[in-house]
């Protein structure tokens, strides 16, 4: 069919095709789906400026991201969402006084932080926890290169958040570092990712289901 156009005209056409098809994509996508939740997942698809593992982020604050590895401070929001098990294996370091935060199933309308959904704090000194957990936590990972399998089962309400000092494996959540949910946000979904404060994350895998079973 192009080469019935002139070639100077084709950019031109061509152009008008693209724009022609997204303005349709659009229409369909207002038509078929009103919720906060999938409009959100529109826009994440197109925010991708950092990739690490099998996850794209947007970044926001100072997250210089390069060759999949990001640090400094700032979010890490992944362009999926999430509804239901979110399980993730995760290699990090933390400077003195650092932390990462992991949240899951933030509500889509909330601000992405430590109050915006399920969460689970981990700092280089002190203990790691949620937020919700007025306990003692357990030891965070000082400042050595760490990797841990952590999980928010965004279904359950309390979200049941669980984290091990260890790649991922098949175990009762029971058996793992860290587990909690005696409180906390309900049953939600949506954004997740990742907070740092003075934090590199070198690699993340996002798995395909659950490795803590009840």
């Amino acid at each position: 069919m192009l080469s019935c156009i002139s070639r100077q005209n084709r950019p031109a056409i061509l152009a008008g095709t693209a724009l022609s098809f997204l303005l349709f994509r659009c229409d369909l996508f207002q038509k078929e789906s009103g919720s906060d939740l999938s409009a959100l997942a529109l826009v994440l698809a197109g925010s991708c400026n950092c990739q690490i593992g099998n996850v794209c982020f947007s970044t926001s604050g100072s997250v210089p991201c390069q060759s999949g590895v990001a640090s400094g401070t700032g979010s890490l929001i992944a362009s999926s969402l999430v509804s239901d098990d979110l399980s993730v294996q995760v290699t990090f370091q933390l400077s003195s006084g650092g932390q990462l935060e992991f949240i899951g199933g933030a509500n889509p309308n909330s601000t992405f932080d430590s109050s915006a959904g399920a969460n689970i704090t981990i700092p280089a000194t002190g203990n790691l926890k949620s937020t919700s957990d007025g306990g003692a936590g357990v030891a965070g990972p000082g400042t050595a290169a760490v990797t841990y399998c952590m999980e928010h089962h965004v279904e359950e309400s309390p979200i049941h958040q669980i984290l091990d000092k260890a790649t991922c494996a098949s175990k009762l959540a029971t058996a793992a570092s860290y587990e909690y949910d005696a409180s906390g946000p309900s049953a939600a979904g949506g954004r997740w990712g990742f907070i740092l404060t003075n934090a590199q994350i070198s690699g993340i895998t996002r798995n395909a289901s659950r490795f803590f079973t009840e």
